[in-house]
């Protein structure tokens, strides 16, 4: 098939290009028509070997069974809902017939299925398939569907430490500025207000200047009874005495400030930026692009082999202390949000386009299948059926492509 600048569709989001191709004759809202692709024109079906991507529980990202109709079971999630949308296409119906294949449920090797692909065991996958380079080598990929962000998904945490470094980054020199307004408080009133000495029943003045650096710091951390208890009822113990509280009251009122907008701001757990990335490591999957592309922010991450997704979450759940979090696609762990209210999602790593692999060889599926997805895309299907699955949350790009 010779293709030219004409017909391909790129997408850019971010610092990456994709591009693809669409028939000539599938333009915008244009409807499929006969000659729309390259193919078999006869009445013989081409049959398409198909691998759905399965687990067990409800999930956007992947199939799972719903009901048994006419002894068949039936299939529910994105991918294999917009390739059903697609194939119920005049043109599609007319041309293929679709052999499924199911992946055992929970499966998560990606790649492994790309390879096959590319081999020709299967002439497509259906599920959400990120890509890079080293699967471009091995398979097309057609238009995206979804975008899909690259997350840490983490559990809210209010440990003794986390709050400690918190509380130092962003109020440690209002500390510092407190204690030593603390110890001028204390001079004050030892050198300012005698008298207390007398009234105290202090009788050596030792004593006396330890108790007013005491009542100076102590009014500086919001302690105010040591500085107002026994001051003189004199003109200068009035005016030590206010300034020392008036002193102490601002400054409490700055570090509060400042140490709700930290926890505010830094929204302890429940969010993670490349700009803070933790100390502790994240839980990741090897060969696997989110984790490879949070890597590349900054993270860093304990790999597992030949696991899923399930055993890294359920490892993290088990153990959030020992893990700053999991390293996944949004759509990969949508499903964990409710599944475990305790934990929360950062994004802002960058997003992975998803798509269908299509072996190399069945250049008309992939051009077919470009076709309907724009075609679904431009008249508002795409959308209405992420929208289903992921629901319209504000700032997640997940169902944005237009």
């Amino acid at each position: 098939m010779i293709v030219t600048i004409n017909d391909l569709h790129i997408l850019s989001h971010g610092d990456k290009i994709y591009t693809y191709y669409i028939g000539r004759s599938h333009r915008m809202n244009q409807p499929f028509n006969s000659q729309s692709s390259l193919g078999n024109n006869n009445n013989e079906k081409q049959i398409i070997k198909a691998f759905v991507m399965t687990d067990s529980e409800v999930a956007g990202n992947i199939a799972y069974k719903t009901d048994i109709v006419d002894g068949v079971q039936m299939y529910e999630g994105l991918p294999i809902d917009m390739f059903h949308k697609i194939m119920e296409l005049e043109i599609m119906k007319d041309k293929y017939t679709v052999e499924y294949t199911y992946s055992k449920e929970g499966e998560s090797n990606y790649s492994d299925v790309v390879s096959r692909i590319g081999k020709g065991e299967y002439d497509i996958g259906i599920g959400v398939f990120n890509r890079n380079l080293e699967r471009e080598q091995q398979v097309n990929f057609s238009a995206p569907f979804i975008l899909d962000p690259n997350a840490i998904f983490h559990i809210e945490t209010s440990s003794i430490v986390t709050l400690f470094h918190l509380m130092i980054k962003s109020i440690g020199h209002i500390i510092l500025v407190l204690i030593l307004l603390g110890i001028v408080s204390g001079l004050l009133i030892y050198f300012g207000n005698p008298g207390r000495m007398a009234r105290l029943k202090i009788k050596t003045n030792r004593k006396f200047f330890l108790y007013s650096i005491i009542a100076g710091m102590s009014a500086m951390f919001g302690e105010m009874g040591l500085v107002a208890d026994h001051a003189t009822r004199s003109i200068k113990g009035l005016i030590i005495f206010f300034i020392t509280m008036l002193t102490a009251f601002i400054f409490v009122l700055i570090a509060q400030a400042r140490m709700t907008s930290a926890l505010v701001d830094e929204k302890i757990g429940s969010k993670i930026t490349k700009d803070n990335m933790p100390i502790q490591k994240l839980l990741g999957l090897k060969g696997y692009i989110p984790t490879n592309s949070i890597q590349e922010y900054g993270g860093r991450i304990e790999y597992v082999e030949d696991g899923t997704i399930d055993d890294i979450v359920t490892k993290y759940i088990e153990t959030p202390d020992k893990y700053a979090g999991i390293a996944l696609s949004y759509a990969d762990g949508f499903k964990y949000l409710d599944k475990y209210p305790q934990l929360f999602v950062s994004l802002g790593f960058g997003v992975e386009t998803g798509g269908y692999p299509i072996n190399e060889s069945k250049t008309n599926i992939l051009e077919d299948v470009n076709n309907g997805i724009v075609f679904l895309e431009n008249e508002g299907t795409l959308q209405n059926t992420c929208h289903f699955y992921y629901g319209d949350r504000e700032n997640n790009p997940i169902c944005s492509l237009r």
